[in-house]
């Protein structure tokens, strides 16, 4: 129906129309897996896919800023939906679904023995918490072995009994001890590795002639040094800046044994 209106020569035009009814049903949201989630994780929730539909995601009733697709990744406990709208503008909200979350754990690693000599087997330890399991290339039942000097990344995973789980990277070096039984230099231990304050040297029995501080270059390093009478030397780093450094210890048979070290904050 269309009717006129005239006024000071001016036309009003107005278009009486039936509106359009909403046909959209209330979507139904679901979970791709537990709804119990670890604090470093997320699970998947998705509604159908159509097209033409939009998609908003809803926390705890509040929309989500760039949350408008499908599938969304949750990851913060609290209740969420969503929202879809088809091309008349009509709207529909789905289910609620209720995430929980649990902490997961924190996990670290700083080897305890970060050198070794080619073809020498080192224990791997360091990972916190305790049970985990050390990866990389020569890794084996928890033992490192490398037939070629260099720098190897060991990874060390954990998994609590939520399933929850976490890792942590360090490296270890391995280098070509010459004129030297391998297995002196795996029982000459440094800790702690990176240091802030003092660094300990464990000699394990070993009869050393001297044992220097070096930089990348070479360059000898003074440093407060306290011998102790268990068999142990303790260095300050204290006043080093932070960086790579390496401590060269020459035995009395006049054979050498290298350690590399972390200076952080």
């Amino acid at each position: 129906d269309f009717g006129a209106n005239v006024t000071n020569s001016t036309f009003y035009i107005y278009i009486l129309g039936t509106p359009v009814p909403c046909n959209i049903q209330n979507p139904f949201a679901a979970a791709q897996g537990s709804t119990t989630v670890c604090s470093n994780s997320f699970v998947n929730l998705l509604t159908p896919t159509v097209s033409g539909y939009s998609y908003q995601w809803q926390f705890n009733g509040t929309p989500i800023t760039g949350a408008t697709n499908s599938v969304y990744a949750a990851s913060s406990a609290g209740s969420y939906n969503v929202v879809i709208t088809d091309a008349q503008l009509c709207s529909a909200t789905s289910n609620s679904i209720t995430i929980s979350t649990v902490i997961a754990p924190v996990v670290t690693l700083q080897l305890g023995n970060n050198t070794g000599c080619v073809g020498a087997s080192i224990d791997l330890s360091g990972g916190t918490p305790e049970g985990g399991l050390y990866q990389g290339i020569g890794v084996s039942n928890n033992t490192f072995l490398s037939l070629n000097a260099g720098s190897f990344p060991i990874t060390y995973s954990y998994t609590d009994q939520n399933g929850c789980s976490g890792t942590a990277t360090d490296e270890i070096q391995a280098v070509i001890c010459t004129g030297l039984d391998a297995a002196n230099a795996n029982e000459i231990r440094l800790f702690p590795n990176p240091a802030q304050n003092i660094i300990t040297l464990e000699l394990n029995g070993l009869q050393v002639r001297s044992v220097e501080v070096v930089d990348l270059s070479g360059r000898t390093i003074a440093l407060e040094t306290v011998q102790n009478a268990n068999g142990t030397i303790q260095f300050n780093v204290a006043a080093l800046a932070n960086g790579l450094y390496g401590i060269r210890c020459v035995l009395v048979d006049e054979t050498i044994i290298s350690k590399r070290f972390v200076k952080a904050q």
